[in-house]
């Protein structure tokens, strides 16, 4: 997310414009992290989340315990790793849109400015169905209020252009070496211009 941020600067705008009309309190550092009813006053910084790991979400891999024959025919023998491919599902026109390769968070939002909610088989991040991640809330809980709380007090700012960045192949798509960033306190900003 931190390099989409550094990649679409108006969504970064957008996110700390919500977190400053919503929790001006974790802008000024009254507020040490946002709660839970905090977060759900914060559906961009959602939505933007949700976007970055539609694009790079992690890949998905399976294999049966015992044979088995799927409904089309197909033949899957006992061990065989099967891989989901989770960079390409992520990117479908017939599931995202036309725009489907473009990192746009609005996609998330419904007429409301409501948080949509996306069925796990299109949203495959925590997979869907009875496999589907136990944890998927809280870890998206703990994902936004770590966004919240590095977006509104610091500026992150990637060395290299965040468009030449590229990514390893990889089961969970890292960033191809390091990913060197300047950091910059916020506060002493936010407080001059209370």
């Amino acid at each position: 997310m931190i390099v989409n941020m550094n990649r679409y600067p108006r969504v970064l705008e957008k996110i700390r414009a919500e977190i400053n009309e919503n929790l001006p309190e974790l802008l000024s550092g009254e507020l040490e992290a946002p709660s839970m009813a905090d977060l759900q006053k914060l559906p961009y910084l959602e939505a933007a989340m949700r976007e970055s790991l539609r694009l790079y979400m992690a890949t998905v891999h399976r294999a049966p315990n015992q044979s088995t024959t799927l409904s089309s025919g197909l033949h899957v023998p006992f061990g065989t790793h099967v891989i989901v491919p989770t960079y390409a599902m992520g990117r479908m026109p017939t599931v995202w849109g036309e725009d489907a390769a473009e990192y746009r968070p609005e996609r998330w939002i419904d007429e409301d400015g409501h948080v949509l909610k996306i069925s796990p088989f299109k949203f495959f991040s925590f997979l869907a169905g009875p496999h589907q991640c136990l944890g998927m809330r809280f870890a998206l809980l703990e994902m936004q209020t770590v966004m919240a709380v590095l977006l509104s007090r610091f500026d992150i700012k990637t060395v290299e252009n965040p468009f030449d960045i590229t990514y390893d192949f990889s089961l969970v798509i890292p960033v191809k070496g390091p990913l060197m960033a300047t950091i910059h306190d916020r506060s002493a900003v936010v407080a001059e211009s209370s």
